[in-house]
């Protein structure tokens, strides 16, 4: 986009749509919002998660928490969340079960 030739939107063929300047003032305003209101104080190292979570509730924002709730449970059917990589392989598969919980 072009802000000096008054262009402030273009449409996109591939996904027939038109972004919009403000539609990423908001996203960055509401993912701003989100960590100065929840998280208070931020690690650069995990930035990126911050913003995959923001971006997570934007594209579902229509959606209700509920829903967003079950599909995000769906989704999350065998993987582990791991912010650490473990130190060795042996120690961790003797004490974590792959199978679901009943």
């Amino acid at each position: 986009m072009n802000h000096g030739q008054k262009e402030y939107s273009r449409d996109d063929e591939s996904t027939v749509r038109r972004p919009t300047t403000n539609a990423v003032e908001g996203f960055f305003g509401n993912a701003k919002r989100s960590l100065d209101g929840t998280h208070h104080q931020i690690s650069p190292q995990h930035l990126g998660l911050y913003f995959t979570m923001a971006d997570y509730k934007d594209n579902t924002r229509k959606s209700t928490d509920g829903a967003r709730t079950v599909s995000g449970v769906a989704r999350m059917g065998g993987k582990r969340l791991m912010l650490h990589k473990p130190a060795s392989t042996e120690s961790v598969n003797s004490e974590v079960h792959d199978e679901p919980i009943a």
